[in-house]
């Protein structure tokens, strides 16, 4: 069975490039102020303002994702074709045939598998639904691409500019 949990590689992968905004942010005035021979405390306005832009909304992202899934496990077992997600302590199991239907949401480049372009791009979240009526949400930081073996049909996937998830009551 192959097992996923929040954890230090989960945060690094999704918020990597907010790790990259923040370096070039604070690098910025420095490079740019030795290429062009000018101070580089006149152009830390830009970086400032860099940061406002650049940070703000894949970290609003990352968090969201965080406290959706903070504290779940999702394990998958290959042969049998059943997953195991516990969610807020309460254990579900069920196989990929009582799954009526998934939705991914992804940007338009995680879709067509081009690199990200900006800092929220990576993330992505799917909501499971089963016959049965439950629902579940698996967001990027517990299971980085979700990519179950179903069906096409059973399958949608919606692309979009900004992917934030609602958590399932």
């Amino acid at each position: 069975m192959e097992i996923f949990k929040i954890g230090i590689r989960s945060h690094l992968r999704n918020g990597d490039s907010i790790i990259v905004v923040i370096l070039v942010c604070m690098f910025f005035p420095y490079v740019v102020a030795y290429v062009k021979n000018l101070e580089p405390e006149s152009l830390t306005w830009v970086s400032g303002i860099m940061l406002i832009i650049g940070v703000p909304p894949p970290l609003a992202l990352h968090l969201n994702y965080y406290f959706i899934n903070k504290g779940d496990v999702f394990g998958y077992m290959f042969q049998e074709r059943t997953i195991v997600f516990t969610h807020k302590g309460e254990t579900s199991t069920f196989t990929l045939d009582e799954i009526d239907h998934i939705e991914r949401f992804m940007s338009f480049n995680f879709a067509a598998g081009r690199s990200s372009f900006l800092a929220w791009d990576d993330y992505n979240h799917t909501v499971i639904y089963l016959k049965n009526g439950q629902k579940f949400v698996v967001t990027s930081l517990l299971v980085y691409n979700l990519n179950l073996p179903l069906e096409g049909k059973k399958i949608i996937v919606k692309k979009g500019f900004y992917r934030w998830a609602k958590a399932v009551s």
